[in-house]
């Protein structure tokens, strides 16, 4: 199994909540593969990240439109976190479940369910053609956060 982070704002505060995040994920799940979703121009950090992923940000700017190229690079099962992530237990049992390609949270009462209906800060994939449709469909980007 893998575990991604998209990061392309190397603030000092997104920064702070990747090395957390990161270091607690490790902790719970140590026979992952740490990928880093990024832009070419982001820089190598000194944290425990197996592979990076860049992508070219000058084309497009727009966040989900970034995370959906990104994360269509991932090939099998791959778990999906934002940087303000907490992991508290392993979540890796939940790839032996067949029954599905993607999971991802559906807001249900929340100002932005009509903007933003998908919160895909924790994602479970293993069909990266999902991401390479959200990618090609500017109406969608904005469906993810």
């Amino acid at each position: 199994m893998k575990v991604a982070y998209f990061l392309d704002l190397p603030t000092p505060q997104y920064l702070w909540l990747l090395h957390k995040s990161l270091k607690r994920a490790r902790k719970m799940m140590p026979d992952c593969e740490y990928i880093l979703c990024t832009t070419n121009e982001f820089p190598e950090l000194d944290m425990p990240i197996d592979t990076y992923v860049r992508i070219d940000g000058s084309e497009n700017k727009e966040p989900g439109y970034r995370k959906a190229l990104a994360f269509s690079r991932i090939e099998g099962d791959c778990l999906f976190l934002d940087v303000d992530t907490v992991v508290q237990r392993s979540v890796a049992h939940i790839f032996n479940d067949a029954s599905f390609d993607i999971c991802l949270a559906i807001r249900y009462r929340s100002k932005l369910i009509d903007k933003i209906p998908f919160n895909s800060g924790v994602a479970f994939t293993r069909v990266p053609q999902f991401w390479k449709d959200v990618a090609g469909r500017p109406d969608q980007h904005k469906c993810l956060a």
